[in-house]
């Protein structure tokens, strides 16, 4: 059983070293779902047939007991976690001589490096379609989340140093995810250059450009994002309750929003949208700038 003091370390680990891996995986999935839109399609189905709220025109927020609910979107994060885990390599070192499955003899104190990266390509590992991403390969024949031992899949270690943060973090990402993608459909900004970068977390190079579109709301507000951190996501979806439970108006909502930004990030983006008229926010050192420009509907 886990005591009062055991839930509370998973907590500081889950909210502080699992900060930028978190994110980082988030930013990822983002780009793949935006590249595989059959998989946002299944995503959304799911959230609105487990929660009766293909109907409804308010946003939805979700909660931890919800998130575990999400079956295929999970399988969707494992994926996303195989072909871009947030560490790429890991590293081991034998205090003693040892010898490994495969017959090799480790002298003692020799650094072996483990490239996650690669192993979750392979395809005698994964199969055929190790480069394809597929959330079914981790769905079970009976509907459920099917099971890989982690040393198979170890975006979190494996064995006893097995992140004590894994289920928060899937909890967490879940959240945002089932939030964002109720609420909007996610397209990245054309000729955005997507690689990874030569990092300890593998982050992207460049950053990921992308907007949301809403589905639901009178106002449609995608975010052209710069850093692929959690906290931006959170913001997002505060700004976004706060526009809705308010119901200010648009010179109101964009100057609140506008006033958030520029007290809280650096280098921050937003697009809002309405009625023709998108208004493009630019945040640096503290100050904005305002552009507007007209467009026809199409």
């Amino acid at each position: 059983m886990e005591t009062n003091m055991e839930n509370e370390d998973e907590d500081k680990v889950g909210f502080g070293k699992g900060r930028d891996t978190t994110s980082t995986t988030l930013t990822w999935f983002f780009w793949l779902i935006a590249s595989n839109p059959l998989v946002e399609i299944k995503i959304l189905e799911e959230i609105e047939t487990k929660f009766h709220v293909k109907e409804t025109k308010q946003y939805r927020f979700f909660n931890a007991e919800e998130s575990r609910k999400l079956v295929y979107l999970h399988g969707a994060l494992c994926e996303t976690l195989r072909l871009y885990p947030p560490v790429a390599l890991e590293h081991k070192s034998p205090i003693r001589p040892d010898i490994l499955p495969s017959g090799h003899c480790i002298p003692q104190n020799t650094r072996i490096i483990l490239v996650l990266y690669s192993t979750g390509r392979m395809e005698r590992i994964w199969g055929k379609d190790c480069l394809e991403f597929k959330p079914e390969r981790w769905i079970s024949e009976h509907g459920g989340i099917k099971h890989e031992p982690s040393f198979k899949f170890p975006a979190f270690n494996a064995g006893p140093r097995t992140c004590i943060g894994k289920e928060m973090s899937f909890v967490q990402m879940k959240m945002v995810v089932a939030t964002i993608i109720l609420n909007y459909h996610v397209q990245v900004v054309e000729a955005h250059s997507v690689s990874p970068s030569d990092s300890i977390i593998i982050q992207m190079k460049h950053g990921l450009k992308i907007m949301f579109f809403t589905r639901r709301a009178k106002f449609l507000i995608p975010f052209r994002s710069i850093h692929s951190k959690l906290h931006k996501a959170f913001f997002g979806l505060k700004a976004i309750k706060r526009i809705i439970q308010n119901d200010k108006s648009k010179d109101d909502t964009i100057s609140a929003i506008e006033n958030d930004a520029v007290n809280s990030f650096n280098n921050f983006f937003l697009l809002l949208t309405t009625e023709g008229e998108l208004t493009l926010i630019e945040c640096c050192g503290g100050q904005s700038k305002r552009t507007s420009l007209k467009f026809k509907s199409q």
